[in-house]
């Protein structure tokens, strides 16, 4: 049993807007009997595969971790299984795990998720089930649909980001351009597609696209890079330009212009690697 079990006291500082919201599509399904298998152990297709787990835990820490003990409190994760069941994290997981080890992090995961208020819809330590609609439709168009629905607010304001290697590339340019192309689209909520470790196939990037037009959200289809990254990589690149103030007013300019058009019209303006690695305001 996971310590802090049932509900929380909300406080103020977890209570700000969620901005940013990172949808780990990870493999395989949520099994204790192989969750916390230990890597020196016999191999588990489910969860070893691709280092799924070691790839899960990077990318839950680079989506939630502002610095060591310390939340992005606007910052959501959706960790999304195969059988379209998910599991929402939030800032008070930051806070229950003292060492955001692989081993410490999943196996508090884990427990959290094994409570009776976890399976009642409580969050527990922050960790909750992603509540699905009374007759869910079991394909990643319907999770995508719920999973917007539970955000709350006005769905023309949330834009959902598809990544892949051959889409445009994703142009982050200058502040005053950005403020002069921004006017008038209003998001204010980014939700990112991520697989976790492989990559989205045809079929499920369709998918997740019907689900958010369905629920009234835009879409955007746009790259990174033409070199295939960790997830956990491409986390922190999202991170660091939304806490700089780029990403949103560039994905609201890109819309306004049509994401194709821009995206192939833009740079991608990357920062330096040195410029990365000193970055504060990151794991």
């Amino acid at each position: 049993r996971a310590q802090g079990a049932g509900r929380e006291p909300a406080t103020s500082a977890e209570e700000e807007d969620v901005s940013l919201v990172f949808c780990l599509v990870a493999k395989g399904v949520p099994r204790g009997d192989t969750w916390l298998r230990s890597s020196r152990g016999a191999g588990v297709a489910e969860l070893s595969f691709w280092n799924r787990r070691d790839s899960v835990a990077r990318a839950v820490a680079a989506s939630l971790w502002r610095a060591p003990g310390l939340a992005h409190r606007d910052r959501r994760v959706c960790l999304a299984f195969q059988d379209f069941s998910a599991w929402g994290l939030g800032p008070r997981l930051v806070s229950a795990v003292p060492c955001a080890s692989e081993y410490m992090l999943l196996r508090h995961i884990w427990d959290s998720a094994a409570t009776e208020e976890f399976a009642a819809g409580q969050e527990v330590a922050g960790v909750s089930l992603l509540q699905r609609s009374a007759s869910p439709m079991e394909s990643w168009e319907g999770f995508t649909v719920d999973l917007l629905g539970s955000l709350g607010g006005d769905p023309r304001q949330t834009a959902l980001l598809l990544l892949g290697e051959g889409f445009p590339s994703l142009p982050v340019g200058a502040a005053d351009e950005l403020q002069a192309g921004a006017a008038g689209t209003g998001f204010s909520r980014a939700v990112c597609i991520v697989g976790c470790p492989l990559g989205l196939t045809a079929e499920g990037e369709a998918a997740f696209e019907r689900g958010a037009r369905r629920a009234g959200c835009a879409v955007l289809r746009l790259s990174l890079g033409p070199t295939p990254q960790f997830a956990s990589a491409v986390v922190s690149r999202l991170q660091f330009w939304h806490s700089r103030g780029r990403l949103l007013p560039t994905l609201r300019r890109l819309a306004a212009a049509g994401a194709d058009a821009a995206g192939r019209a833009g740079a991608a303006l990357w920062p330096a690697q040195a410029d990365a690695e000193s970055w504060s305001d990151s794991l």
